[in-house]
């Protein structure tokens, strides 16, 4: 994974776990003036000794909110899970702590449809997972970096292994509460009320695609 920092030493710290093609683009024109920003993203392996180090550097006081996106929140459970940090406010967008999960996820077969999709068709299926990540924002988002499908199709792999291993629960994870898009076209809103509502986390439904950002204010 890839670390983004934009540090310019404010108390107000806004820590993204990215989804899958993330990139810092995609989350940088939200954040409010008065914050920094540290953002997750491309992921290929789960080291995050570059995440500890810079959290560790940061001054006593820092204010951090955590705000886990898409599959972004399966990464964010493992972290949590593995490190003893504790941030000011836990949030989860639009995903579950299992990422692909047949019940509380992305189904398994789905994923694998997906990885085929972004194997063999390439730039064709980046096309379509724009569409259904920004729906009606899609003009919007013109100036956000994607990766090569190539790039983006290794991602997936990385994904489907990664869930496969950490298919299992070990702490349970006290969210603050979890946004829950209506018309999400890439992770089933009933798999995510599903999921948050057998852990006994608030959940926020609002009217918007998957990416949330456009009708979500942070």
């Amino acid at each position: 994974m890839q670390l983004f920092k934009a540090l310019n030493n404010k108390k107000e710290i806004i820590l993204f776990f990215g989804g899958f093609g993330a990139h810092p683009s995609h989350f940088l024109p939200f954040i409010p003036k008065h914050c920094d920003a540290l953002v997750l993203h491309h992921y290929a392996h789960l080291d995050f000794n570059p995440l500890l180090e810079t959290l560790h550097s940061l001054p006593k006081d820092s204010k951090i909110t955590l705000i886990a996106f898409s599959m972004g929140v399966f990464v964010a459970r493992i972290f949590l899970n593995t490190y003893a940090f504790k941030p000011h406010k836990i949030i989860a967008i639009n995903g579950t702590e299992y990422g692909i999960q047949k019940d509380y996820g992305i189904p398994p077969a789905l994923f694998r449809r997906t990885y085929k999709h972004f194997a063999t068709n390439g730039d064709l299926a980046l096309k379509h997972f724009k569409s259904n990540l920004f729906s009606e924002h899609l003009d919007k988002a013109h100036n956000f970096v994607f990766l090569d499908s190539n790039t983006l199709c290794a991602e997936l792999a990385f994904f489907m292994e990664s869930c496969a291993t950490h298919s299992t629960l070990l702490v349970p994870i006290s969210w603050d509460f979890a946004v829950v898009s209506l018309r999400d076209l890439i992770f089933s809103p009933q798999a995510q009320n599903a999921f948050w509502q057998s852990t006994n986390t608030k959940t926020i439904p609002i009217n918007a695609p998957h990416f949330a950002f456009f009708d979500w204010n942070l």
